[in-house]
C-alpha cells in the first residue's frame, strides 16, 4: 500500500507540474482521443476509457484485431448512453472473448507511464 500511495504522489506531482489537466495530447504518444485506423493497434494491449458509444465502437473495432487485447473502462455502469444494437454487439465479443470490460472505473491519474482506474476505492494501475 505504501508503494501505491508514493507511486499516485508521484503521478499528482507530475500533472501538477503540467499547464493543464486536461492537454492531455503532447506529452502522451500512447494516449489518443480518437480512433481513425484500429489496425495500428494490432498485437498490443490497448485501453479504452469512456462510456459512450464512440468509446464502445473503437473498443469492438481494436478487438477484431489478431492478437489484440482490449479493456473497456467505463464509469457509467449500465451504459445507458450507447444504442440497444452496439450493447448487443458488446456483449457478442464479450462472449467471444475478444474484450473485457471494467464498469464502474474512471481515471483517477494520468501519466506517460501509467493510467490509474479507481472504482469505490478499489485502485488498478494500467502500464
Amino acid at each position: 500500500m505504501q508503494l501505491l500511495r508514493r507511486f499516485v504522489e508521484g503521478c499528482r506531482q507530475w500533472r501538477a507540474a503540467r499547464a493543464s489537466r486536461y492537454d492531455l495530447a503532447s506529452p502522451f504518444e500512447r494516449v489518443a482521443h480518437g480512433l481513425r485506423d484500429s489496425s495500428a493497434y494490432r498485437g498490443r494491449s490497448v485501453l479504452v476509457v469512456g462510456d459512450n458509444e464512440a468509446a464502445v465502437t473503437a473498443a469492438m473495432r481494436l478487438a477484431a484485431n489478431p492478437r489484440t487485447w482490449v479493456t473497456l473502462a467505463h464509469g457509467d455502469r449500465t451504459l445507458s448512453g450507447v444504442s440497444a444494437a452496439t450493447q448487443a454487439r458488446l456483449e457478442r465479443a464479450l462472449r467471444h472473448g475478444d474484450l473485457r470490460r471494467l464498469p464502474g472505473y474512471r481515471v483517477r491519474d494520468l501519466s506517460p507511464q501509467c493510467v490509474l482506474l479507481e472504482n469505490d476505492g478499489d485502485v488498478l494501475v494500467s502500464f
